[in-house]
């Protein structure tokens, strides 16, 4: 009930055209979902379409964007800990930057995402928690655009990758280590573009 009482509100505050057409034409309530996620703050958005979604339907979103925990149970193997950290993470660095704060060379824990355990043993080699053991000591927005970096590239392919090492390469004069990027970090399986990302 507190969800749609906040989708409401949020639908009848807001003053985008599309959602005016739709309170003068039509007596529906609220709009479509397509239409009335474009009103919802950020933290509105995950409070009511994550925090408030059953445990299964988080564990089956985390797997999709391939956040895994150790458990070899398909089931519960999705890791909605480090998905529910990372959308949080999302939440203050969105904030951060709305507000003009400081990012590039940020070194608040705000913006520091929970990373995977580092594994050892036989299964250590498919381990997606590895390919992040060249971020374990970084400090600053690198490890927040590398966690970025591996949800677009699920989402939508290596768009967002190709268009981040294009800007980097067009100001080469910011220091990357203040950024928290170590050495070598665009040969990381996080960031390479060949396909080879896990």
């Amino acid at each position: 009930m507190s969800c749609l009482s906040s989708l409401r509100s949020a639908f009848t505050k807001s003053n985008l055209p599309y959602l005016r057409h739709f309170r003068n034409t039509y007596s529906d309530p609220l709009p479509p979902y397509w239409m009335i996620v474009g009103c919802l703050s950020y933290g509105t958005l995950k409070e009511n379409f994550y925090q408030g979604a059953p445990a299964h339907i988080k564990r089956k979103l985390a797997t999709r964007l391939h956040i895994f925990n150790p458990n070899p149970n398909l089931a519960v193997r999705g890791d909605a800990k480090i998905l529910s950290n990372w959308l949080e993470t999302i939440r203050q660095a969105r904030n951060m930057t709305a507000h003009h704060d400081r990012f590039w060379n940020e070194t608040s824990t705000r913006i520091a995402p929970k990373l995977p355990k580092h594994r050892s043993g036989s299964h250590a080699k498919d381990w997606w928690g590895n390919d992040w053991d060249i971020f374990r000591r970084s400090s600053g927005p690198a490890v927040f655009l590398t966690m970025e970096n591996y949800l677009t590239s699920r989402i939508d392919g290596p768009a967002w990758t190709e268009k981040f090492i294009s800007l980097m390469d067009r100001y080469p004069q910011i220091p990357k280590s203040d950024m928290g990027f170590p050495d070598g970090w665009r040969m990381s399986p996080l960031w390479r573009v060949d396909g080879s990302v896990h």
